[in-house]
């Protein structure tokens, strides 16, 4: 699954770089392999390790470099625009050296900075050191800025960090510690996504925004605590919401428990919050919540069963994709619009004869069992009829005919209880 969404991460980078994109019949390979159009070098072609990139060459466009085995570049005074995803493919890069006359950039230790210092833009990725300490006086550490890291076990960010950008974090797979300064107010996108060695997560009261999936897919993440004072995000058993817990945020991927109960207060589950939870069987969502979010059970294999309430009307795409332990979730009538991939094709909908996720099932050939009572043989009959009543669909006349026990042409929770009743008896007889 990480490695599907690393693919799906690398499409949206390459994505992002193509928005009207044309090749320019302008382009020219300039000796060393540099394709430019103009002063701007769009890619590089030859096969050194250790790259210079030659004067006059202003800009350095998204993925100019793929990678493979360079391991420095210099750049020139002459260049002015660096694209932030310019470097992105470059696993093997260990240095980078700004010219000192170079007006817009500035290195050192082979990190990438703007001029003065208070962006750091580009930590390569090759760097063996298995700690870094960002310099006082940088500001925002940039988007993509350690992007597969793979050394890197422990960060320190100063005091004087604002902004940690999109994707800054992603992929740092051996990043164990992070300590978020007291004056961060800004965690980007995808910021620690992948950061599957990180364990805890320390939110400062400084912190008024937290993007999406800024620590999915951290498997050994085990709690993320926030400071009381801070006026917009909360926690609570490790587990991320806003300030009021309408809304969860994120539940970490490395918990151990196996059943979680969603707040009473939840209304609203973000996207993918319980993404690659591997040790959850159970989930009971609250009465509230409208929306079963996009991804937001991706990868949960363990899980077998989830409470939806009849509060929930869309249920979105991969909201339980490769659910694989997951084989039967019934579906309340009060679901009126289901995306296409929204399930894992192992799982079978238990739908309401007529119900729109019966129509959906079918149309879809989503593989499903009607919810109906025939007998009054098991529990599982009387559990059958209590969501029946639950769900406040019409009953077909056969459903009432044989669900009516006490003959008053209404299926209510007393003739639930007279089922019981039945049963028991039979049960006793035996």
């Amino acid at each position: 699954m990480k490695r599907i969404l690393g693919v799906v991460v690398a499409l949206a980078m390459v994505a992002s770089c193509l928005v009207g994109f044309e090749v320019s019949a302008a382009e020219v390979v300039l000796d060393g392999g540099f394709v430019v159009d103009g002063t701007v070098l769009v890619r590089y072609e030859g096969n050194d390790t250790h790259v210079v990139i030659p004067d006059g060459i202003t800009e350095i466009g998204c993925f100019a470099f793929d990678g493979g085995n360079l391991l420095s570049i210099d750049i020139p005074s002459s260049v002015t625009i660096i694209d932030e995803q310019a470097l992105y493919e470059c696993q093997s890069l260990i240095e980078i050296t700004a010219n000192l006359s170079n007006a817009n950039y500035s290195s050192a230790d082979g990190v990438l900075f703007n001029k003065d210092k208070t962006m750091l833009f580009a930590y390569p990725a090759g760097k063996s050191e298995s700690t870094y300490t960002i310099p006082e006086g940088i500001k925002t550490i940039g988007d993509y800025a350690f992007v597969f890291c793979w050394h890197l076990k422990f960060v320190d960010i100063p005091t004087s960090v604002e902004t940690i950008g999109e994707e800054a974090f992603l992929w740092c797979t051996s990043l164990v510690s992070v300590d978020i300064s007291s004056n961060v107010t800004k965690i980007g996108d995808n910021a620690f996504n992948s950061c599957s060695s990180l364990e805890t997560v320390n939110i400062p009261t400084s912190v008024m925004t937290i993007g999406d999936n800024a620590f999915a897919n951290g498997t050994s993440l085990k709690e993320i605590t926030v400071s009381l004072d801070n006026a917009n995000y909360s926690s609570a058993d490790g587990v991320l919401f806003n300030k009021d817990k309408t809304m969860l945020f994120a539940y970490p991927a490395g918990k151990s428990e196996s059943t979680y109960t969603i707040p009473n207060s939840v209304m609203t589950i973000d996207n993918y919050a319980f993404g690659s939870c591997t040790s959850l069987k159970s989930i009971n969502i609250p009465y509230g919540v409208e929306i079963i979010a996009f991804d937001v059970f991706y990868g949960c294999t363990s899980l077998e069963f989830v409470s939806i309430p009849r509060s929930v009307t869309t249920i979105e795409r991969g909201a339980f994709r490769n659910c694989t332990s997951l084989k039967s979730l019934y579906i309340p009538a009060s679901v009126t619009e289901i995306w296409w991939g929204a399930f894992d094709g192992t799982t079978t909908l238990t739908v309401i004869e007529g119900s729109y996720a019966h129509q959906w099932a079918v149309e879809n050939e989503q593989p499903y069992t009607l919810l109906s009572v025939t007998s009054w043989d098991s529990m599982q009959d009387v559990f059958n009829m209590l969501k029946l009543i639950a769900s406040d669909f019409p009953l077909s006349e056969a459903q009432i005919a044989v669900a009516d026990l006490n003959g008053d042409d209404k299926v209510t929770a007393m003739d639930a209880l007279a089922a019981m009743k039945i049963i028991i008896n039979k049960q006793l007889k035996q």
